[in-house]
């Protein structure tokens, strides 16, 4: 009998993964479950699915003030080949975005220790396989490093380039790019994207869908819920949430509203919408704050740096664009100060987040980017890309970047030479049209995002609250309302599983 442990997060997927897979796959079942204490009482007295055994990761983090234990920690490194620096200095929680609280560097180890010692338990007797997201957070980055060193199958799920089709174990599939045939064929850059269209419709892309966090009245519901909560011990309990008492989190919200309406302003008036016939470059901004970054490209997080170097190495009858991130609104925007510095360089020109990107990948030269989709977007309308991040196997590049016509960048000092070499050059159809078909091949078709904006909606006040009472009744009715949407999901998991059984 198989071994499984699934990683349950805010979002809640892998715990209704779980129950549909408990009744049709007879395995053992475990969880580590990452989340805030009223959910956390839903999931100590729930009787949907039988855990034999359960780890609330925010159990374990209490007195930060002891002295961590470093050559614990230093012998943790090199048993498991993980360096905890690089991804202790680029959890987000630990920067500069966060608004509430500066975590000391002792708290810092003292976390890093804990979540050792916790998942080095958790693998003392290994699962046969473990369920999750792709990491996002440098906690979930650990444990899924520490499953590969150990060889317990990892079957994490990322949703694809494709609109609505998902990929279990990207990088494991990643591997099988070079020796995949494809003998289909486009006449031009034009049929492939009608194809992609075709093949998979876009619809909810992403996870962020058109109402998360686009409701007043849910931020109105949220934000009564936050305010009238008698036992609201978060930032006691929990260390991702210290500083966040009330006053601070509304006088943190009141302040970002006045900051986003100045920053927005800003952005509409100094920011263009269309190209204005100049030869360009294409840099689309990336969210500071986000994994795909901080996670996934460790050394490029300098994003004006890299600006500035693009700027300085262009010809000199190139402009270099660059394109603010539709999502950094949830982000309430960058400050002002930081689009002016962008737009002090004198070959550099803001666009508007707003604005249809499909007419600039169209007429640019040449897309550079640290490991943005954008990339391959650019692909699709025969416009040259180039990365920073040039692992192959990167978490979060979609995978893109395994394909030989994304150009790397290996140093800064190699920057001007390549975009000489590539800009205006030519993009193999038929190297871009394996991609795809190779994308297809190993992905699904898959409600994901659908999900993810139910579970939002219906537990979440839209986005805006995850500290929620979640009762068993209300969690039975979702699961039978949505019982179609997740069959895809429970079925390509099983079939992983059954795959792996069979070596």
């Amino acid at each position: 009998m198989p071994r499984i442990l699934y990683w349950i997060g805010q979002n809640l997927i892998h715990f209704c993964l779980a129950k549909y897979m408990q009744e049709q796959f007879d395995a053992e079942y475990s969880a580590i479950i990452d989340c805030t204490n009223k959910p956390k009482v839903f999931f100590q007295n729930q009787q949907i699915v039988n855990f034999k055994k359960t780890w609330f990761y925010h159990d374990h983090f209490d007195n930060l003030n002891s002295k961590p234990d470093l050559d614990y920690l230093a012998k943790f490194e090199k048993k498991f080949n993980i360096t905890l620096s690089k991804l202790s200095h680029n959890e987000r929680l630990f920067m500069e975005f966060n608004e509430f609280y500066n975590f000391s560097e002792n708290e810092i180890l003292c976390i890093l220790e804990r979540e050792c010692k916790l998942f080095e338990e958790v693998l003392e007797n290994p699962p046969d396989f473990v369920l999750m997201f792709t990491p996002f957070f440098h906690h979930e980055a650990l444990f899924y490093n520490l499953c590969k060193f150990k060889n317990v199958k990892v079957l994490d799920i990322f949703q694809s380039r494709l609109p609505s089709r998902s990929v279990i174990s990207l990088k494991d599939k990643l591997q099988k790019f070079n020796t995949f045939q494809n003998d289909d064929s486009f006449e031009s850059f034009s049929d492939l994207r009608r194809y992609i269209n075709n093949v998979a419709p876009k619809d909810n892309f992403g996870f962020q869908n058109q109402d998360f966090q686009n409701s007043k009245k849910n931020l109105v519901k949220a934000g009564l819920n936050f305010l009238l909560n008698s036992d609201y011990k978060l930032p006691q309990t929990h260390y991702t949430y210290f500083g966040r008492t009330k006053f601070k989190v509304l006088q943190n919200y009141s302040m970002n509203s006045l900051k986003v309406k100045r920053r927005k302003k800003f952005i509409d008036n100094n920011f263009i919408f269309k190209p204005t016939g100049e030869k360009f470059v294409l840099y689309p901004l990336q969210l500071d704050s986000e994994s795909s970054l901080l996670i996934n490209s460790p050394f490029h997080i300098n994003q004006i740096e890299i600006i500035k170097n693009i700027a300085k190495s262009l010809p000199i009858n190139y402009k270099l664009y660059v394109k603010e991130h539709p999502s950094a609104k949830y982000r309430n925007w960058r400050s002002i100060e930081t689009y002016e510095k962008i737009s002090s360089l004198p070959n550099v020109q803001l666009i508007h987040p707003e604005a249809e990107p499909n007419n600039f990948l169209e007429k640019a030269s040449l897309i550079i980017t640290i490991n943005s989709t954008v990339a391959l977007d650019a692909l699709l309308w025969g416009t040259p890309s180039m990365v920073f991040a040039n692992n192959s196997l990167d978490y979060q590049d979609w995978g893109y970047s395994i394909m030989s016509e994304i150009k790397k960048i290996p140093t800064f000092e190699n920057l001007s030479p390549l975009i000489s070499k590539y800009i205006d050059s030519q993009v193999d159809l038929k190297a871009v049209t394996k991609f795809i078909k190779f994308l297809e091949e190993i992905s699904f078709n898959s409600n994901l995002a659908t999900l993810v904006g139910k579970i939002d909606t219906v537990f979440q006040y839209g986005g805006f609250l995850v500290d929620v009472d979640i009762s068993e009744n209300q969690m039975n009715d979702f699961l039978k309302e949505n019982e179609n949407l997740f069959s895809e999901l429970v079925n390509a998991h099983v079939k992983e599983i059954k795959k792996e059984q069979l070596f």
